[in-house]
Order: C-alpha cells, then sequence, then structure tokens
C-alpha cells in the first residue's frame, strides 16, 4: 500500500482586522494547521485579549515602517525573522480571504514544492456594479483632475483567477494561490509595491521549473468583504 504524505501547514497573514478575528478562527479550526498573524502593535494587546485558549495561533508583533506596504513589509519581516521549517507548506492568507474546505485535506497529500490554487473573487452581481461605479469614478477623477490615485484604491473584479503557467504574472494572480514549502519560503523578499505578488509570480515562474497548478483547488478572495459575496 502506498504510503500517505501529511505535511505541517502554517498559514501566514498580515492581521488587522480585529472584528474578524473570531471569524477567521472558527473558518480554520477544522484544518488543525498554525496561523501565525503578523500585527502592528496599536492592536497586538487586542488580539492577545481575544485569542484565548488557541495554542495554534502564533501572535507576532511587528510595526512596519510607513514607507512600506504594510503588508509585503510584515511577510518580509516573518520570513527574515520566524523558524521557517523547511518541509512544511506555507500558506499566504490576507485577514479577510477563506479557503473552500477541501484545500487543506488536499496540500496535506502534497509532495511538491510550489503549488498553485485558483481563485474565486465573490459572485455578487450588485458588487460587480458597485465595483465598476467605483472604477469609473476614479478613472474619472484620475484622468480629469490628473491626481495620483493609489493602484490599491482600484476595485477588484470578481472573475475567477485559474491556475495556470498563463496566468504566473502582474494583474493575473494573488499572494494566496502560490503555496510554498518551507525550503522555498525562506528564501523570498516581497517588493514594496501593491504589484509584489505578481512580481512574485513572475520571479518564481522565471526561477523555478517544477510548479504544480491545482485548478480545481480555490481561495476565495476577500470573503469577508460585505456585498462582494452572496452570504455576506
Amino acid at each position: 500500500m502506498e504510503s500517505k504524505t501529511s505535511n505541517k501547514i502554517h498559514i501566514v497573514t498580515a492581521f488587522s482586522r480585529v472584528h474578524l478575528f473570531s471569524t477567521l478562527i472558527e473558518m480554520l479550526r477544522p484544518f488543525n494547521i498554525e496561523w501565525n498573524l503578523i500585527v502592528s502593535s496599536e492592536i497586538k494587546e487586542k488580539v492577545y485579549k481575544i485569542n484565548t485558549n488557541n495554542n495554534w495561533v502564533n501572535i507576532i508583533n511587528y510595526t512596519p515602517p510607513d514607507n512600506w506596504d504594510k503588508c509585503y513589509s510584515k511577510f518580509n519581516y516573518f520570513i527574515k525573522n520566524e523558524n521557517i521549517v523547511e518541509d512544511d507548506y506555507y500558506i499566504i492568507l490576507n485577514d479577510d480571504d477563506a479557503l473552500e474546505s477541501n484545500v487543506i485535506d488536499e496540500i496535506r497529500k502534497m509532495k511538491d514544492e510550489i503549488v498553485v490554487l485558483s481563485m474565486k473573487r465573490g459572485d455578487n452581481s450588485l458588487a460587480k456594479f458597485l465595483k465598476t461605479l467605483k472604477l469609473r469614478v476614479l478613472y474619472y477623477i484620475k484622468r480629469n483632475y490628473n491626481l495620483n490615485i493609489p493602484l490599491e484604491m482600484f476595485p477588484h473584479s470578481t472573475s475567477t483567477l485559474y491556475a495556470s503557467p498563463d496566468n504566473m504574472k502582474i494583474g493575473h494572480i494573488g499572494p494566496e494561490q502560490i503555496i510554498y514549502k518551507g525550503k522555498i519560503f525562506k528564501t523570498l523578499q516581497f517588493k514594496n509595491t501593491s504589484c509584489a505578488d505578481g512580481m512574485m509570480a513572475e520571479n518564481i515562474f522565471k526561477n523555478y521549473k517544477k510548479i504544480t497548478y491545482r485548478p480545481d483547488l480555490f481561495v476565495l478572495f476577500n470573503y469577508y468583504e460585505p456585498g462582494r459575496w452572496k452570504i455576506c
């Protein structure tokens, strides 16, 4: 009989949405993973206070410098300062994302060093309308008033991003979609830009030939964002 692999899985989150802590705890609890939250100093006491009897939750205090992208600075801090286990799996998950129920069990069976998942980004037609309206308003302001509007203010589409070599590029992938063995994860360093996820994907695609694509497994992007999903 073929032996089954059982991989320890670490989820890494740049955490700021304190109001979603309990929701995320209940979503992640059944998966038997280690959840690493990188929190800034202004919310750490709030998180410590509500994190009771969860020994699988690791709270890391780090406040990014003002001139750095908050999420990617936190990920870099974790990679540089925490003990990364080479044969364990590491998943980046934003603090309003979710995972479909079969994802973790499937990862536990894997042996691949890099795995790319798909990402659903919503299904609410009202959300699509509101995002389109916001996008048009932002472009109008930018064009007519010559204002430098940060990229992160532009709304994300609700289309699905599928795991594919063709999507390993800026604008076609999120950091949640790439899962790494620790031996790879500990070598990463994200750039100081909102496009750091796509830049990392391009770098991974260029430098690693053995990448496994699983278009059948899904991360749920901004799952707890009001209006994006039918459940919210």
